[in-house]
């Protein structure tokens, strides 16, 4: 059974003869447990599908199911409890709010859920051991390197224990080695059981998952397993 199935999804933006058709037919299959990269180049409709598979764009047409749910039929409060329980997501420019600690940060998702303090508390230590940033904790963003804002941002995207964590460009607006660094922790966590699905343009980070799905002008043209 899959965890995740997209059947017939179209997305349109905008009306007549200025509307972009975004995607066209997408029907993909994620299993519990994959590691899978959409891959194209800027444009294709990558980014636009990330958005679908994380509740935060409903498709024009066609059916999302999530453990056999319908997705686009939840209502508003049942959506986002979908989101907050079960993804995780992590875009290329951070989105860490720079008023808040690192500590602070990596703890919204526990918070929306109503966890106790102590809860809290011993996952964030977890979290912050997990992606090797324990001595930042009570740094602000503006005061960590572009690769530690990325760890940061991957801690508070798994604290709640996601079913799917979703990664739009990870190493987007990091160097090479920083990037490396990156996909390794992906990596490690795909194989302490989470289900990733990434976007990138990057053929050598796409090589590193065991599925690619491959877009151009907003349609599936191969998958590799």
């Amino acid at each position: 059974m899959s965890l995740i199935k997209l059947d017939t999804i179209d997305m349109i933006y905008g009306n007549g003869n200025s509307a972009v058709h975004a995607l066209k037919d997408i029907n993909m299959e994620v299993e519990k447990g994959d590691f899978t990269a959409i891959v194209g180049k800027s444009g294709c409709g990558k980014s636009t599908l990330l958005n679908i598979l994380g509740a935060v764009t409903k498709p024009k047409k066609g059916k999302y199911y999530f453990e056999q749910t319908e997705v686009n039929q939840l209502k508003s409060g049942a959506m986002a409890k979908f989101r907050n329980k079960k993804i995780g997501f992590v875009v290329q420019h951070f989105a860490l709010i720079k008023e808040l600690k690192v500590k602070e940060n990596i703890s919204l998702p526990l918070i929306y859920q109503s966890c106790t303090k102590k809860e809290i508390e011993n996952r964030v230590k977890e979290a912050l051991k997990l992606l090797e940033i324990e001595d930042k904790e009570n740094s602000y963003p503006t005061e960590l390197s572009g690769g530690q804002c990325q760890r940061v941002a991957i801690a508070r995207a798994i604290i709640a224990n996601p079913d799917v964590v979703l990664a739009d460009e990870p190493t987007g607006a990091l160097d090479e080695e920083n990037g490396r660094n990156i996909i390794r922790i992906f990596e490690e966590l795909n194989k302490k059981g989470s289900t990733i699905i990434l976007v990138t343009h990057d053929m050598e980070i796409a090589e590193k998952c065991r599925k690619r799905i491959y877009l151009k002008d907003g349609r599936i043209v191969k998958i590799d397993c």
